[in-house]
């Protein structure tokens, strides 16, 4: 796990970026701790196959 300081939402993709880079696109978690000590977790989960090529279906009737 990589703590990073002064997390933002806009560093959400770039986090799922490096994640697809080095271990493909799987699913993952992010604990983020905030300031008043709350805890938030935040979950990724890749579309499945099915969900990608009726995407691309759709994509295809316009």
């Amino acid at each position: 796990m990589e703590p990073i300081l002064n997390f933002s939402w806009n560093q959400i993709p770039l986090i799922r970026a490096e994640i697809d880079s080095k271990y493909g696109n799987l699913p993952f978690e992010i604990e983020v701790k905030s300031p008043d000590g709350g805890l938030w977790s935040i979950s990724y989960e890749p579309p499945t196959w099915v969900e990608r090529m009726w995407k691309k279906l759709k994509k295809g009737d316009s």
